[in-house]
């Protein structure tokens, strides 16, 4: 038997473009029977609403609705990376409070993943922890904890754990499916639909005059090479057949830019993605 692992990159405010392009996939009925679902930060929460019982139309409706108060700057850029984390972490855990409640993990309708980084742990080589339908925690837990990106919102802290953004160390969480499906089904074929959240057009990048203005180059690099390191290996497995869907954007989108025409590019990139892959027609 077939198993299938979705799994969603992350990458803030541009979880639209894959929530979107998902919407598209599944009412084309292309998308097939999902064993197991996995995502990191922005795509963790996708994960999770599609493991709890929101539609991927529900998840668009999350960002549309959500995104803008969530990343509502309050101040000038460099004042934000100096001073505080850029964005008030409150306004993020009511929305997913108010999307997932406290309904516990072991309660999803499918096998789950969802990465995280607990910066509590003694040995920082080992500090990385997954959230799974077997865990203790919560989906807002999962959710609050992969989505704790650094500079960008305070990490989650309950208990002993101080958790961080699962993109630090893999924004592709398909390599991570990959292992816990061969836990779950050791010799059943793994089909693996891996979607990414968008890529900006090339263009030569300047080395930033001051220090701490690194931030955002070193978290961008973050998220897409560690996307690319993934998708490499994971083409290497011959017990492994990969679909990787991939969305050039008509423009740069930063990750917390929820403005109006950052959405009009997003939606539009899902749209041409879902045409190309023929689940759309024009």
């Amino acid at each position: 038997m077939v198993r299938t692992i979705l799994s969603i990159d992350g990458g803030g405010y541009k979880g639209l473009l894959a929530a979107s392009f998902l919407s598209h996939m599944d009412k084309a009925g292309a998308l097939p029977n999902v064993d197991l679902v996995c995502g990191t930060s922005t795509g963790g929460i996708i994960a999770l609403g599609y493991a709890y019982r929101y539609s991927f139309d529900d998840m668009v409706e999350f960002y549309l609705k959500s995104g803008p108060e969530i990343f509502n700057k309050r101040g000038p850029r460099r004042i934000r990376l100096i001073a505080h984390d850029r964005y008030d972490e409150k306004i993020l855990e009511r929305a997913l409070k108010k999307k997932f409640g406290r309904l516990p993990l072991k309660a999803a309708r499918r096998h789950v993943l969802i990465p995280a980084i607990d910066h509590s742990a003694e040995n920082l080589r080992e500090s990385a922890y997954f959230f799974t339908e077997e865990s203790e925690y919560s989906f807002f837990d999962a959710a609050r904890a992969t989505s704790a990106a650094p500079t960008y919102f305070k990490p989650y802290e309950k208990g002993e754990h101080h958790w961080l953004d699962g993109g630090i160390y893999m924004n592709n969480a398909a390599q991570d499916g990959y292992a816990r499906a061969r836990e779950l089904w050791p010799h059943d074929p793994i089909r693996i639909i891996s979607v990414g959240t968008g890529y900006d057009p090339p263009k030569k990048r300047k080395i930033p005059r001051l220090p701490w203005l690194w931030v955002d180059d070193v978290i961008h690099l973050a998220i897409e090479g560690s996307s690319g390191i993934a998708t490499r290996r994971l083409n290497t497995y011959s017990d492994v057949d990969l679909y990787r869907y991939e969305f050039p954007l008509s423009r740069a989108v930063a990750m917390d830019d929820a403005s109006i025409e950052a959405t009009n590019v997003l939606l539009e990139a899902a749209k041409r993605g879902a045409i190309k892959h023929g689940f759309l027609t024009e």
